[in-house]
């Protein structure tokens, strides 16, 4: 019974990276996506015992320490704004959906899953590559249309990206613990490039740069750091090369940091809230300098939406048109203030600060640690880019972000 509860979490893992594609390229119902809700409520009932356990277990207490600040915070918010309990219970939903599977993968995942897992995701990343090379040559799609086996919906680049960002990840800590050939490496650096060209991803160049750079710093393994840094430059000169002739504007905007500050300040181009300068601009929009308001938002749920009008609220519909709903940390502001804010991001710090501690003492999983650390900081700089932490996708980001504490607790033993 154990393994075959388990496959609902590989089920849940698998419709998070293809259910986009089937709703919006294969044109099947949009109420497919509320499958993975009804997977989740399974996985609860099976692992409420293993659950309770561990949430309660001293390994993770920090972890859940910060949840639990977080939680009180949102309480405090949605109290003082008098928020419809159903708007709370929609955020809840959209929030803590993907903290919930965590805790499943957690109990029911152990170290040998590790390996399944990005064996699935690695042939994935084939088919992903083959459909982009479809989507922009034969359907003629390219920039945010061109999702690959995310789908053909504006936006689809961003699940792209953070995908593409896990792969890069993991591909490279493997490379430097000795698990996998640089050839390996040089498939994933050289095809999340080509799609990145294609898809407009304009921050994954500047992502590979931080992944690699991160990964030789945080490293044991010094013999491999230079070829490492070789394959990362040919792959990057590769991948700006084709970008400069395919999307010479995009090129001109990575390759010059004047450039990129302006397109982070951009409003413009459906970007009716800067990435840049998003709290302010809430600040003098909506907040008026309330120091409540900066520290508590207007309540979790109070600035969501949904298909079902019962949980649309009457803020997103006089200003959905901002699309704040286009970047985490803008909703997030807008809804919990400074201190939501900072707590689910020191939430992810915990993860960079466990896995820098216990990389040199744990031999099987150092390079989980370093896996673990380069992925939270592209989470991070997703959190400003997109709202892909938001997205069905988060299910793999954070079953990813399950090993850490899975790893640690093995080699605790």
């Amino acid at each position: 019974m154990k393994i075959k509860i388990k496959w609902f979490v590989y089920l849940q893992i698998f419709l998070s990276v293809v259910l986009n594609y089937v709703t919006t390229t294969l044109k099947l119902p949009n109420f497919l996506l509320y499958i993975q809700d009804l997977i989740n409520i399974l996985l609860v009932l099976f692992f409420f015992k293993k659950i309770i356990k561990t949430i309660c277990s001293k390994e993770y207490r920090s972890y859940f320490f910060v949840i639990g600040l977080l939680i009180v915070v949102l309480i405090i918010g949605d109290t003082i704004n008098g928020v419809n309990p159903f708007l709370v219970i929609w955020g809840v939903r959209n929030n803590f959906r993907f903290l919930i599977f965590w805790i499943i993968c957690i109990c029911s995942f152990n170290i040998q899953d590790e390996k399944r897992l990005f064996n699935l995701l690695n042939y994935i990343q084939i088919i992903n590559f083959s459909l982009v090379i479809y989507q922009h040559f034969v359907l003629g799609l390219e920039q945010d249309l061109l999702g690959g086996i995310f789908g053909t919906q504006a936006g689809s680049n961003g699940r792209m990206n953070i995908f593409l960002c896990i792969l890069l990840c993991y591909q490279t800590a493997q490379y430097m613990y000795k698990k996998c050939s640089i050839f390996s490496l040089l498939w994933i650096i050289v095809s999340s490039m080509i799609i990145a060209v294609y898809s407009e991803i304009k921050v994954l160049y500047i992502e590979i740069i931080i992944i690699l750079l991160l990964t030789v710093i945080i490293s044991r393994a010094s013999k491999r750091k230079i070829l490492i840094v070789v394959a990362g430059a040919l792959g990057l000169l590769l991948g700006l090369s084709v970008l400069k002739q395919f999307d010479p504007y995009t090129y001109s905007i990575i390759t010059n940091f004047d450039n990129v500050v302006e397109y982070g300040n951009m409003e413009s181009g459906g970007y009716n809230i800067s990435r840049f300068s998003a709290f302010s601009t809430i600040n003098n929009l909506f907040f008026k300098n309330n120091w409540i308001y900066n520290l508590f938002g207007f309540g979790l749920g109070s600035c969501d939406t949904s298909s079902f009008s019962i949980f649309n609220s009457s803020f997103y519909v006089n200003y959905g048109w901002l699309h704040y709903l286009w970047f985490s940390h803008q909703i997030w502001f807008l809804e919990t203030g400074y201190l939501g804010l900072g707590l689910i991001l020191a939430f992810f710090f915990v993860f960079i600060y466990k896995a820098i501690k216990n990389r040199k003492k744990m031999l099987a999983g150092g390079r989980i640690c370093v896996f673990t650390c380069t992925l939270v900081v592209m989470i991070i700089i997703n959190f400003w880019y997109n709202n892909s932490i938001r997205l069905e996708n988060a299910y793999l980001t954070f079953a990813c972000l399950s090993f850490l504490p899975i790893f640690m607790k093995q080699e605790n033993k």
